[in-house]
């Protein structure tokens, strides 16, 4: 449902670009759909990767510990995490300013 949600998201923002032509021209605009290209691959593309090798040694992993591997993974998950939450913040005030 995410992945379905994100692809409206981006297609309704674009919808409204063609609509009013004039938002393509705006610096707030054009910096929003960057940074949500940005934010999507990071939750969808980056995290997922990690995510599967994450799995992968786990399922094979017979220990009561976390491994070092899985454990240096999931930390690169969470700042992906964390960034792309940062660009969220960062849009809806693009969003909501309309600065430049």
């Amino acid at each position: 449902m995410a992945k379905v949600g994100s692809i409206i998201l981006i297609l309704s923002g674009l919808i409204m670009g063609a609509l009013n032509t004039s938002l393509f021209t705006q610096g707030w605009y054009i910096a929003s759909i960057v940074l949500y290209v940005i934010a999507h691959y990071l939750a969808v593309g980056y995290t997922g990767k990690r995510v599967k090798k994450v799995s992968e040694i786990l399922d094979g992993y017979k220990g009561s510990d976390i491994p070092a591997d899985a454990a240096a993974l999931n930390k690169q998950i969470a700042a992906a995490g964390m960034t792309a939450s940062l660009i969220a913040v960062v849009m809806i005030v693009l969003m909501s300013v309309k600065p430049f």
